[in-house]
């Protein structure tokens, strides 16, 4: 009869863990085999239980070595901790002689599985990252000590960079300093796993199970565990954080910053008629630069965040995320899913669905809407990854490259089409050219067409509107997605900012307060909420909500900022130590573009001219893409009497102004800078021309519009035009304090009287 040929398991991913004796060949050598193998005994029989304890499995010895397996990587590092104590307990009730020392190499990777064994790199790996270590020591990989760095209960510290055969670099190691103790958390694992030992008992379980589950829920960290699933907030406030590379692969980078949009993006179709689930955008997280769950706490007040990893290794895939509460820092839980035929959307699906129900929420049909076609979702990963970058040189042409090839693969992904739109989008925001907006309207329309319920396909859509100044069709497009989804932050924001250019205050203010109460421990809420009331001159109402901003973030920089601004706007000089305060306090935290340039107008207002030059130098090194810096620059230069310098830092003015509004005729504040611009260089038909454009279009209370249109007017001996805006100001009670900013504005300022 032919054999049957051996069955080798496909590659899953795993933690591996090796223990070896210290000094047993010389043991063997004093003691003898005997005495030798009595202690491998006792060595085996202290061992085995706490590795099966803690659900890994006892693939085999190899002489004085343990090798064994887990599934999910905490046990594999609680069971190293647990070992090392044993071992240790162990020492104290022996002689001198019989005291055993181990060293232990743990490691995660693809492993495959035949007749029991295990094989693989990874195994190979683990062995050599064992035979590093130091006698009671736990060595760990840096792949491991990534998808754990999450759990702040496990502790490492670097050990060094080692060479180890087999390996093509050297490899930076981590020594293992810290983990919770096994206790009882996994009694209920193991009895499910065998429970069909005792089928004919199940009465008698059953009874002891209740039992059992009443006393294991007076151990905090499994009644916590359980409340976290079963008990947890009606809202559940939710973050993910970037995934985890394993193994650093160049090549899996852009793919593993796509998975956290697209993840983030799918938590919202959890269980969304229940509106369970409030997840913060993805944009927020990368914009704060959050990769841990006490950021996410403070910075979000997320109670909950999810930590991901991708392992990719030619078609083989695994997934992992855990879930882990801010407030406590312990995790709930963790789910994994892994595709050995490379299909990405396959493995997101299966992960969605454990988180599902993980956090107790259903998963919707509608959820995960993917390409039908591997290869194309793919790729439509990947570029979500080059668009998370979009700022990087060359990023947006790869991700449109990458997408255009994943739409001719799926002509029918709308998911496709609609990030298409948007990378196109982001293309005319950094080159300054409308072109782009033309292919960014017709991939939208295409994602539309295909399906019409994917909210960021009417985000991006309205964004493109907002930016040729169609103000009522990027109203209507964020309408459809609050339609879809009515608690879209992108879809909020952007509406409050439309109605706000609109000059529809009564509802921009609606708009923002909603967008606050939608995240009520999210700081950034309040901070626009007070940016709002800034601009409108509501200067006390503005401060009282970036106070409020700073008690939920204490030692956020851009909130200090925000408020140095605030009082600067004020024009009160009695408050403007408050105003440097609060801008030293950002840069001390953090060194910023907003507040080295806010300084540097404080500064010019006190007449500190030098300072004001250098404050300005330091934010334009930061961003030279704004006209307000080179503004102020310009005047502090006129003022020290370098007419050369001020008027290069005018034409920088003018040049930015003009690609502002080639851009979208709308922005009346571009308009305004304009005017003023050619107006000092001594272009008074175009400086007209844009002055009365710019307030045509502004709110009558824009004190930026105001006060350039005023400085334009007189610049070019139109002193009527001028009085009569400052007297409209007085009567508007807007502050014409910055007009004392400018040298050539003093003959006027002579005339009047400012309040």
């Amino acid at each position: 009869m032919r054999a049957r040929p051996d069955l080798v398991s496909r590659p899953k991913p795993k933690a591996i863990l090796f223990t070896d004796i210290v000094g047993s060949t010389q043991y063997f050598s004093q003691h003898g085999d005997q005495e030798g193998m009595r202690m491998l005994d006792r060595h085996n029989r202290a061992l085995f239980p706490v590795i099966e304890h803690a659900n890994g499995r006892i693939v085999k010895t190899i002489g004085d070595s343990i090798f064994a397996v887990f599934d999910q990587f905490p046990d594999a590092l609680l069971a190293a901790a647990a070992l090392q104590k044993r071992m240790q307990a162990l020492r104290a009730s022996v002689l001198d002689e019989e005291r055993i020392h181990i060293r232990i190499g743990v490691h995660y990777g693809l492993v495959s599985e035949k007749e029991g064994d295990v094989y693989g790199d990874a195994v190979n790996l683990t062995d050599r990252i064992k035979s590093a270590a130091q006698p009671d020591q736990v060595l760990v990989s840096s792949i491991l000590r990534d998808l754990a760095r999450a759990n702040r209960q496990i502790v490492f510290e670097s050990a060094g960079t080692y060479e180890l055969k087999g390996h093509p670099a050297p490899m930076e190691l981590f020594a293992l300093i810290a983990a919770p103790e096994l206790g009882r958390r996994t009694l209920f694992r193991r009895v499910k796993a065998t429970h069909r030992h005792y089928a004919r008992y199940y009465a008698i379980t059953g009874a002891a199970l209740v039992v059992i589950a009443f006393v294991t829920l007076e151990v905090p960290a499994v009644r916590e565990r359980v409340r976290g699933v079963m008990f947890g907030p009606a809202e559940k406030h939710i973050a993910m954080l970037p995934f985890d590379n394993i193994g650093n692969d160049p090549a899996n980078q852009a793919v593993a910053a796509g998975l956290m949009d697209s993840m983030t993006g799918e938590l919202s179709n959890l269980d969304i008629d229940q509106k369970m689930l409030w997840v913060v955008p993805a944009s927020s997280v990368r914009a704060r630069k959050i990769d841990d769950p006490a950021g996410a706490l403070k910075e979000f007040g997320a109670t909950l965040v999810i930590k991901g990893s991708i392992l990719r290794v030619a078609q083989n895939i695994a997934l992992t995320l855990n879930l882990i509460n801010t407030k406590t820092m312990r995790q709930i839980g963790s789910v994994s899913a892994s595709s050995e035929t490379g299909d990405l959307a396959a493995v997101e699906r299966d992960a969605l669905v454990q988180l599902g129900r993980l956090l107790n929420v259903t998963v919707t049909d509608g959820a995960v809407a993917k390409s039908s076609n591997p290869a194309a979702y793919d790729l439509y990963i990947e570029a979500l990854g080059y668009i998370q970058r979009y700022d990087k040189p060359g990023n947006l042409d790869l991700a449109i490259n990458r997408l255009q090839t994943a739409t001719a693969q799926d002509p029918n992904f709308a998911l496709g089409f609609a990030a298409q739109g948007e990378a196109y989008r982001l293309k005319c925001q950094l080159d300054r050219d409308t072109a782009w907006l033309d292919l960014a309207l017709e991939n939208c329309r295409k994602a539309i067409r295909l399906n019409p319920q994917l909210p960021r396909t009417f985000v991006t859509l309205a964004r493109i509107h907002a930016a040729m100044g169609k103000t009522d069709l990027a109203v209507e497009e964020y309408k459809r997605a609050l339609d879809i989804d009515s608690r879209n932050a992108d879809a909020i924001g952007g509406l409050a900012k439309v109605h706000e250019l609109a000059g529809r205050l009564q509802e921009a203010e609606d708009d923002f307060k909603r967008a606050a109460a939608l995240q009520p421990d999210d700081w950034d809420g309040y901070n626009t909420l007070s940016l709002f009331y800034d601009r409108h001159g509501r200067f006390d109402d503005s401060i009282a909500q970036e106070m409020r901003a700073l008690q939920l973030s204490p030692d956020n920089p851009q909130a200090y900022a925000n408020l140095g601004a605030t009082y600067l706007d004020k024009g009160d000089p009695g408050q403007y130590p408050l105003a440097e305060q609060a801008l030293q306090k950002s840069l001390q935290l953090a060194p910023s573009y907003q507040a080295y340039g806010n300084l540097g107008l404080l500064y010019l207002q006190q007449g500190r001219y030098a300072d004001a030059v250098s404050m300005n130098q330091k934010a334009l090194a930061l961003d030279d893409k704004d006209f307000l810096p080179w503004a102020y620059l310009e005047l502090a230069y006129r003022w020290l009497g370098n007419k050369e310098k001020a008027e290069e830092a005018l034409g920088h003015v003018v040049r930015l102004a003009e690609s502002a509004v080639r851009l979208n005729a709308q922005n009346f504040e571009a308009q305004s800078w304009l005017g003023l611009g050619y107006a000092r260089q001594r272009l008074p038909d175009m400086a007209r021309t844009h002055t009365e454009a710019a307030l045509a279009r502004a709110p009558t209370d824009n004190q930026t519009v105001l006060i350039n249109a005023i400085e334009a007017y007189d610049t070019v001996g139109d002193e009527a035009s001028a009085l009569r805006l400052i007297r409209q100001a007085q009567r508007d009670r807007v502050p014409l304090s910055d007009l004392k900013l400018d040298p050539a504005m003093q003959p006027l300022l002579a005339k009047i009287k400012l309040h």
